[in-house]
C-alpha cells in the first residue's frame, strides 16, 4: 500500500502552520495585515517550497502586500 502521506506532504502542512502563525503574530508590517497562507508545496528532497498567499478581505494581492513580505523574508 503506497503511502498515504509521504514526507514533503506532511514538512508543506507544517511550514504552513508555521508561517501562518509567525505571519499573524510577529509580522508588524500593515502591508502584510490580513495575508493568509492558502497553500505550500514542498520538493520531494525537501530543497525548496512554494508559497502561496491570499488577502483575508478578498482584495487583489499588490505590489505592496508582495514587498511586505518580502521584507519580512529575512524574519520568517
Amino acid at each position: 500500500m503506497p503511502n498515504e502521506h509521504p514526507r514533503s506532504r506532511r514538512v508543506a502542512g507544517q511550514v504552513q502552520r508555521i508561517l501562518s502563525e509567525a505571519i499573524r503574530t510577529g509580522v508588524r508590517d500593515p502591508r502584510v495585515a490580513g495575508v493568509v497562507i492558502t497553500d505550500v508545496r514542498v520538493a520531494r528532497d525537501l530543497s525548496s517550497a512554494q508559497v502561496f498567499f491570499t488577502r483575508l478581505d478578498g482584495a487583489p494581492v499588490d505590489a505592496d502586500t508582495a514587498a511586505g513580505l518580502a521584507s519580512a523574508a529575512g524574519y520568517l
